[in-house]
């Protein structure tokens, strides 16, 4: 996609007293993305919403809880001719996240750290590897959906989907966490080698390949692939260099991509598979780089994704 020129405009919203007619300032970075900078009472829940033309209406792109100034980088900017922002309050009890928007409501989707993540649709919780304790997840629903890559402890852990599961959750697993699981855990659970499809409370998912020539081989780690209201949602698990079968994807809207080293890819792995894959959004995570002791460089992601194919790279704060 080429660039086009880029002009911004701003709604204004007084949000809180200390906000009276004040609007989001806005930086065109020199990478063309937009920083807004929002101020609203602290501790207050506030989603971001932008302008949709072909829907006529602004529709939530992020709600977020304000720490007074808050900065928000739209990686969508470069590709669209034009953005209108309109920050609002939202209640208290909000699910905070990232907005996808659905055939069947908005996809919220909310970090947690590592490769644990929580998504809301249509009422109904999804985890994904669920691990850490029982206060990472504090005030968030019970999870009616649990996907499970594999069984490395950075992934699966017993004593944490224990404390996270609804009544009538459904898991979804490979092999290795089944076989630890205890008896009431694999009564609810399902195990997908790749290439299967099930449906779980009105979610289509797909085991697909996902390993590395050490620490995951071949069959022991899933990827999984949801649809969900239409949209097409990846989670790449701990896949390798040497896991092919991502790069054939098609239609996905949103991926999930670790890259971490020795474990998963290195950077310049993961941005070429991302660029063969073309999401139309990637979220990077399972960053953490052991290798050297630090998080991986986002940033240098970023710029080997490059903008010319479109895709939206979002960085969110998992650790």
């Amino acid at each position: 996609m080429g660039r086009q020129t880029w002009v911004l405009f701003i709604v204004g919203i007084a949000l809180g007293a200390e906000a009276q007619n004040r609007l989001p300032i806005t930086l065109r970075m020199t990478n063309q993305e937009a920083l807004l900078t929002i101020t609203a009472t602290n501790t207050s829940n506030v989603t971001l919403r932008a302008y949709y033309p072909p829907l006529n209406q602004f529709a939530p792109l992020f709600t977020f809880r304000s720490t007074g100034v808050n900065n928000y980088i739209d990686a969508a900017a470069p590709y669209l001719q034009s953005r209108l922002y309109n920050p609002r309050f939202a209640p208290p009890d909000a699910f905070l996240g990232d907005h996808v928007m659905t055939t069947n409501g908005d996809l919220i989707i909310h970090p947690i750290n590592h490769a644990s993540f929580v998504m809301i649709w249509n009422g109904k919780a999804i985890y994904n590897d669920p691990v850490g304790a029982a206060s990472l997840y504090a005030g968030l629903p019970k999870a009616d959906l649990i996907l499970i890559s594999h069984d490395h402890s950075d992934h699966w852990s017993s004593t944490t989907i224990n404390s996270v599961t609804n009544t009538n959750a459904v898991i979804i697993t490979s092999l290795g966490p089944y076989n630890k699981m205890t008896v009431a855990q694999k009564a609810i659970s399902t195990v997908l080698r790749y290439g299967a499809l099930t449906n779980a409370i009105g979610i289509s998912v797909e085991a697909v390949p996902a390993y590395n020539d050490v620490y995951h081989p071949y069959g022991t780690n899933n990827a999984y692939l949801l649809t969900i209201g239409g949209k097409r949602i990846l989670m790449t698990g701990d896949s390798g260099p040497t896991t092919n079968e991502l790069r054939t994807l098609q239609n996905i809207d949103v991926a999930f991509v670790c890259m971490n080293l020795p474990y998963t890819m290195d950077i310049p792995v993961a941005a070429s598979l991302v660029r063969d894959m073309q999401p139309k959004v990637v979220f990077p995570y399972h960053f953490t780089n052991q290798t050297q002791g630090a998080l991986a460089n986002l940033q240098e992601f970023k710029r080997l994704v490059g903008q010319h194919r479109g895709i939206e790279v979002r960085i969110r704060r998992w650790y």
